[in-house]
């Protein structure tokens, strides 16, 4: 298969025009080439009960993890 051919099974029509951001949002995540984004977003969304618990948790652990490693390097 030759990079011409590539190409056209990738290419797409172009996007109607959305009304708002929400719309464009939602055509431009169709796009074949952006599957991982749309799974990583559909993932994320389906956490969202638990952001309360995890951001919180996720930025402890970070800092938490930052001190560590500043300390470990400065020698403090």
């Amino acid at each position: 298969m030759n990079l011409q051919q590539v190409i056209t099974q990738l290419r797409t029509d172009p996007p109607t025009k959305a009304k708002d951001m929400r719309e464009l949002l939602d055509e431009a995540m169709t796009l074949p080439l952006l599957a991982p984004i749309r799974l990583f977003w559909e993932n994320f969304q389906s956490m969202r009960p638990w952001w309360p618990v995890l951001i919180p948790l996720l930025l402890w652990v970070s800092w938490r993890s930052y001190r560590a490693e500043r300390k470990r390097i400065t020698g403090r």
